[in-house]
């Protein structure tokens, strides 16, 4: 294939996905939508509005504006519907709020101040993670799994559309879903295995769905060294029957799934494996 078809295959995909993405983004009727779907399209037009606040743009950007009505509206019907939960709904009116006063008075508010974190914890907890395949057959409460999950979900996503999905199985040796994965072998003997899945309805960019289940996915497997727990990330894209597992496990025909993550508490020991050292891979412009 030539230099030119190749550009030409980029353009076509390229705009297929821009097109699914325009025509969820300027559908009349968000009624029809699911709350999943209405909730990814919300965030994305509250973060545009918080960026047009931010950097003062052209107030009088038509496009900007339709954002605004549109985000009301959305919002309108995800109250409505009682599908938004109250952090979201004070977030999403704290930017238009600051929109209202921006385009009434031309003031920006930004709010400064420092930002500080253990960085030696975090650093340590990330050092310290290792892939782990073996586990204790150990039952875990379903409050203990849900305090392992939620650090995940402060992962920063495409536009803040916060995609993902966390799909839990027990395994208890006979689940029919591993029938239809990758490392077969390894996923069999975890007490627990995250299929993590991405709903890609809302994504202009064919590889920002893969790039949004890599960051929650890493979030994800530092808060389970942190607690305590191993894992180990297994691939789960295109060399499983999506088909299939998204059956067995009840998801829809748009939440692709990325990875599989068993996990529990670790039986082996395993050592660093060598890294490149840090000089080798940067290259400072």
């Amino acid at each position: 294939m030539n230099r030119k078809i190749k550009s030409i295959v980029k353009k076509i995909t390229r705009n297929k996905f821009r097109r699914k993405f325009d025509y969820y983004l300027n559908k009349r009727d968000f009624i029809k939508n699911d709350a999943h779907l209405n909730l990814m399209i919300l965030r994305y037009l509250i973060h545009q509005l918080d960026k047009t606040v931010k950097y003062a743009l052209n107030k009088k950007n038509i496009r900007g504006e339709d954002k605004y009505k549109k985000a009301n509206r959305l919002k309108k019907i995800l109250e409505e519907r009682n599908q938004i939960c109250r952090a979201e709904l004070r977030w999403c009116n704290e930017v238009i709020k600051k929109y209202d006063i921006w385009k009434e008075t031309d003031m920006v508010i930004v709010h400064v101040g420092n930002k500080s974190s253990n960085v030696k914890d975090l650093v340590s907890v990330i050092k310290n993670r290792r892939s782990i395949r073996f586990w204790e057959e150990t039952k875990i409460s379903e409050q203990e799994i849900y305090k392992l999950l939620e650090p995940a979900i402060y992962a920063p996503s495409s536009c803040n559309r916060q995609p993902w999905q966390f799909n839990i199985v027990e395994n208890n040796k006979t689940d029919v879903t591993l029938k239809f994965t990758s490392n077969y072998n390894m996923l069999s003997i975890a007490p627990y295995v995250i299929y993590l899945s991405i709903d890609r309805r809302f994504h202009p960019e064919k590889f920002a769905p893969a790039i949004d289940a890599g960051i929650v996915a890493q979030n994800l497997l530092l808060s389970l060294e942190y607690y305590g727990y191993s894992a180990c990330p297994v691939y789960q894209c295109e060399v499983i029957n999506q088909k299939k597992i998204k059956k067995r496990l009840g998801l829809e025909k748009h939440q692709d799934i990325y990875l599989a993550i068993p996990f529990g508490i670790g039986k082996e020991t395993v050592k660093l494996p060598a890294r490149t050292p840090i000089e080798n891979i940067v290259k400072i412009i």
